[in-house]
């Protein structure tokens, strides 16, 4: 008879690239804990990190946005032209 279960929720995913080198580390140990049937969880780590990589970016970007503002004011009282001291 068919068993039937709830499905998983699926978690949000990034994909990321990575150089050559690093990937065969990663696939030679993944290719090691299937043959040892376990399992390796990166995400305890990885979450953490790209929280606060994140939160950086959103700093850097937020600056960015308040410097195009500043711009974008400056050419409005110049009558719609690009501030000459840039």
């Amino acid at each position: 008879m068919a068993k039937v279960t709830m499905k998983q929720k699926r978690r949000y995913r990034v994909q990321i690239s990575i150089s050559k080198g690093l990937w065969e580390k990663y696939n030679h140990n993944m290719e090691l804990a299937k043959e040892l049937e376990a399992e390796i969880d990166f995400s305890k780590d990885f979450e953490p990190w790209f929280a606060k990589q994140n939160e950086q970016v959103n700093l850097d970007l937020q600056l960015l946005l308040q410097g195009r503002q500043l711009e974008a004011t400056a050419a409005e009282q110049n009558g719609g032209k690009p501030d000459a001291t840039h």
